[in-house]
């Protein structure tokens, strides 16, 4: 049986960015500070984190086309159409295909006018990308191109699948009749995704630090739960080659659910989770929890509607601290762990001590 944590050194920032311990100890002060930061449940339902588990209405746009993994679009408000009055206009009639053409209208009628078939809205491929040619072995058209078989309309997965409703089932963050001697105050965090065969985002690797120390809690590649269709490298930062090297080794989590049970070892309800945008953090690994700062969230408290060069996590460290990060191959959720933490530490400062 695969150990429940190992940590992956080859996975290990080489260079941290700058920490400022010293000032942000902890302390019961500090904590406190912290929980003033933490952001309400209505700014994390505005910023797409789930609250509680999905219904039957959340789980049905969950899924997605079994041909070509499109997900199921929410509802959108219908337009009435106003009914032409007869005689105001053409009138669409629907002809028969054994039809050539249709029969001269009598005098004073409207003109029939023949409707085409309804165009296939549904395109995909039978086959795989080749991955010397880059061209899909079905068709062996280039890989960017539309599917190869096409037709009239999507065959969705019922809300009701229970491979569906078991893939996105969350857990909350477990209660303890008492404090475990590896809960933390806080904590940052951080992962990677990659993108499934299916169209899904999922977990690649995670990150967690003590956010008073700075230690690093856990920090490992994750196998994933699904077929990947790519690691994302540009953004994970990770290679099959990374993850097939983890695993002939052992020395990653295997799946998101022991993904999950590791980070619980260092999560109570109380503890306060830090990230940025951390919607997509909490939401790969299935996880709700309650006490969250998320720095994207804090960057709105300064009133200004747009930050200069944005508000991604690489732009606002360096506007905040002077510090450059995300400079190599895609990104290290060490790094922007490190790097929410920064910018947490920026806020805390700015709370008087009395």
């Amino acid at each position: 049986m695969p150990p429940k944590r190992r940590n992956n050194p080859r996975r290990r920032s080489s260079a941290r960015p700058p920490t400022r311990v010293c000032e942000d100890p902890f302390t019961p002060a500090n904590v406190e500070k912290l929980r003033l930061l933490c952001n309400s449940e209505k700014e994390r339902k505005q910023e797409g984190y789930i609250l509680n588990n999905l219904d039957d209405r959340e789980m049905s746009y969950k899924s997605r086309c079994t041909a070509c993994h499109r997900r199921r679009q929410k509802n959108r408000r219908s337009t009435k159409k106003k009914k032409s009055k007869s005689g105001s206009g053409p009138t669409r009639i629907p002809l028969s295909t054994e039809e050539t053409s249709p029969p001269a209208p009598e005098a004073g009628q409207p003109v029939p006018v023949a409707v085409p078939a309804p165009a296939p809205i549904c395109h995909y491929h039978v086959g795989k990308v080749l991955p010397n040619t880059k061209v899909w072995s079905c068709c062996h058209q280039d890989a960017s191109t539309k599917g190869c078989i096409a037709r009239e309309a999507h065959d969705y997965e019922s809300q009701h699948d229970p491979a569906l409703r078991a893939n996105w089932q969350y857990h909350r963050t477990p209660l303890s009749s008492a404090p475990l001697p590896s809960h933390r105050a806080a904590i940052a965090i951080d992962a990677e995704m990659g993108t499934a065969v299916n169209g899904d985002l999922e977990l690649i690797r995670i990150t967690l630090i003590d956010f008073f120390t700075t230690d690093i809690l856990l920090d490992s590649l994750v196998l994933p739960s699904a077929k990947l269709q790519s690691y994302n490298t540009v953004y994970s930062g990770i290679t099959a080659e990374d993850m097939e090297q983890a695993i002939a080794v052992g020395n990653c989590l295997f799946g998101r659910d022991a993904a999950r049970e590791a980070v619980f070892e260092f999560l109570s309800p109380e503890t306060i989770v830090v990230a940025h945008g951390g919607n997509c953090d909490l939401s790969a690994l299935r996880i709700i929890h309650e006490n969250v700062i998320d720095t994207l969230i804090l960057e709105g408290y300064h009133g200004a509607k747009k930050t200069l060069g944005g508000r991604t996590l690489k732009n606002l460290v360096k506007l905040s601290r002077g510090i450059e990060i995300q400079c190599g191959v895609g990104h290290d959720s060490l790094e922007d762990a490190m790097g929410a933490r920064e910018l947490v530490s920026v806020f805390v400062d700015m709370i008087p001590d009395e």
